[in-house]
């Protein structure tokens, strides 16, 4: 008892969530369990919010001669960005409880809203990026798709060198994947399951996710079920 009461003490006091997300994601996830359930999330929250702000005027102004963006797509993004996270957090609280996890809303509720950190550094780092003229948007990858006696022939992708896209794509995704890391091992950690129980929840989860989000979609479109499924085309060459 005297040894335990120790460690936790000495887990208050040298632990550093700030820091030690980075690195010991499930350790810093039992501590805020065990210590201060909602440690940081406003403040994360209110950080998201500024920097996706700022990011959408950075991008406004960057994109002058950009298409302008119609009302229904518009709606979609804010759907996407302000909503969905939202409905996420109660679907994977839900899915956990059915699988009988050990995690309560709050946890869960920090281990979402901390996986946001290295997103949020991304913006920080991508928006000097593009204020200085970087172009981000070009394609990496470009193919041909053609018909060839009724039948649909794909080129192989050919590689468009940009060492802005390129750039831009390496920072994405080194954020994105420690983005993800943090939520699955911070899930497992305040679930008390392992890492690949952890993934078939996120798995069952973003599946629900995306159920409901389906009739959204189809609602926003400018196109019908089979166009926004890509299967439009493919069977108008049948």
């Amino acid at each position: 008892m005297i040894h335990t009461w120790r460690v936790r003490l000495n887990v208050r006091i040298f632990i550093n969530p700030w820091v030690s997300i980075w690195f010991k994601p499930q350790a810093t996830a039992v501590w805020a369990r065990d210590n201060r359930p909602l440690y940081g999330v406003i403040i994360l929250l209110v950080l998201h919010v500024l920097v996706t702000l700022a990011s959408f005027a950075v991008g406004g102004s960057v994109e002058v001669d950009a298409e302008p963006m119609s009302g229904k797509h518009r709606l979609g993004l804010y759907i996407d960005i302000w909503l969905m996270p939202v409905v996420l957090l109660f679907v994977l609280f839900y899915v956990c409880n059915r699988l009988q996890g050990h995690a309560n809303f709050k946890s869960i509720l920090w281990v979402l809203v901390w996986s946001q950190l290295p997103i949020i550094l991304m913006q920080l780092i991508s928006m000097p990026l593009e204020i200085a003229g970087m172009d981000s948007s070009a394609a990496l990858f470009s193919n041909k798709i053609s018909t060839e006696n009724g039948q649909l022939v794909i080129d192989p992708p050919v590689m468009q060198p940009n060492a802005h896209a390129v750039l831009f794509f390496v920072i994405s995704a080194v954020f994105f994947l420690w983005s993800f890391q943090i939520l699955l091992s911070g899930l497992a950690a305040v679930e008390g399951v392992t890492v690949r129980r952890a993934m078939w929840i996120l798995t069952l989860a973003m599946i629900a996710l995306m159920v409901i989000r389906l009739p959204v979609t189809i609602a926003l479109a400018d196109r019908d079920l089979l166009d926004i499924l890509g299967l439009k085309g493919i069977l108008e060459l049948q």
